[in-house]
């Protein structure tokens, strides 16, 4: 049925094609919108006015459009203007109804991953309307877009109808970057998460094959990452989280994949693919997994918190580029006193600051402890 917000986006479309004045009218006559400053007010005689015209919407009238032009310009107009203006209602009435599902699909798999009282039954049977089998092997990876589509997305002044085409063009674009790659594993789920973040549940095929399929996965991602840049045409960044069984295996995974690209981010910028089970000793505290490092890592935590001297000299010295001279000048302390707090941090953690590899370690394990003050993973 022709209502006013519907009429008012009918009116902008047709004004720059028909140069005509054309005027919307509910069933009973009143005023909707229109092409040209008419009379709000005005109560229009339907049956009476040969220049309205009836608009049919499911074999049923909806409403009515008035050519306020003479008889003789008005009646050529009609079969062309009644064309029109019913097909733009049947689009904004299909784009409407998939906006309202996507949303109501974005909002299901949002409080999946995000709610921790989450009923698993509910969850499935909701799923299931969407047609997705939670039960399904997956995992879960963060999409972040970047550049000046990221603005794209931050934009006030579009409409919803426009937000939602947008988003469902980037939907539609990730899409067909994972199945032009696996063709076989697509039944994948896209969902949109609020600012520029989207979230993917990746297929990972038949149960027994999830962990094969996941570890030839992970091998592929660089080539993924290309494929989706392409698709979407902006850059991205990419978050991966690890396999895990079921509803709960969701929840970490994503968790996994969000802060991976976090991390990832702030240590080596945006516009790449960051793999969870990169991270080494600091991965087991993002995901749970491996108790021994587990431990270990948040042994490491603990010193670098416990000892003022040791987390300031190992923050200056990581943020300094590994530079002994930049880190001296900074905390004001002579060389070799530097080298001698490094050797003591090397003795107590069993990383040293100066070796690459353990300094990634040393930084990571700091900035997690920096995301962990926060409860919140991502916001809708």
């Amino acid at each position: 049925m022709l209502n006013s917000s519907v009429s008012t986006i009918i009116a902008q479309k047709i004004s720059p094609i028909i140069s005509k004045k054309i005027v919307l009218i509910d069933k009973k006559g009143h005023y909707l919108a229109s092409t040209y400053p008419a009379n709000r007010t005005k109560i229009y005689e339907i049956s009476k006015d040969p220049t309205i015209f009836p608009i049919y919407q499911n074999g049923s009238i909806s409403g009515y459009v008035k050519i306020d032009e003479p008889l003789s310009v008005a009646k050529p107009l009609a079969t062309a203007v009644k064309s029109m203006v019913e097909l733009l209602v049947n689009q904004i009435e299909m784009s409407e109804n998939i906006s309202s599902k996507d949303q109501r699909q974005d909002k299901l798999i949002y409080d999946i991953l995000n709610n921790e009282n989450l009923d698993e039954d509910i969850a499935q049977a909701e799923a299931r309307i969407f047609d997705i089998n939670l039960t399904h092997p997956r995992i879960v990876l963060t999409v972040l877009i970047d550049g000046e589509k990221k603005e794209e997305l931050f934009k006030d002044d579009l409409s919803m109808q426009d937000k939602e085409l947008i988003l469902g063009r980037y939907k539609k674009g990730i899409q067909r970057g994972f199945v032009s790659f696996y063709t076989r594993l697509n039944s994948n789920v896209i969902a949109y998460f609020g600012k520029n973040l989207f979230v993917v549940l990746k297929d990972l095929g038949e149960r027994k094959e999830e962990k094969k399929n996941a570890l030839q996965f992970e091998t592929t991602l660089k080539t993924i990452h290309q494929i989706i840049k392409d698709e979407l045409r902006c850059n991205v960044t990419i978050g991966v989280g690890s396999y895990h069984h079921g509803i709960k295996g969701l929840k970490d995974s994503f968790k996994e994949a969000y802060l991976a690209s976090e991390l990832g981010e702030e240590l080596w910028g945006s516009g790449k693919v960051f793999n969870i089970n990169d991270f080494g000793v600091v991965a087991p505290l993002l995901s749970g997994l491996n108790e021994k490092n587990l431990q270990f890592s948040q042994r490491m935590l603990k010193k670098i918190a416990k000892d003022e001297e040791m987390g300031k000299t190992v923050e200056v010295f990581l943020d300094s580029n590994m530079s002994l001279t930049k880190t001296s000048k900074i905390l004001k302390i002579h060389r070799n006193t530097l080298v001698y707090r490094l050797d003591k941090i090397t003795e107590n953690l069993g990383l040293d600051p100066r070796n690459f590899e353990d300094a990634v370690q040393l930084k990571l394990a700091m900035l997690f402890n920096q995301f962990s003050a926060g409860s919140e993973v991502v916001v809708k």
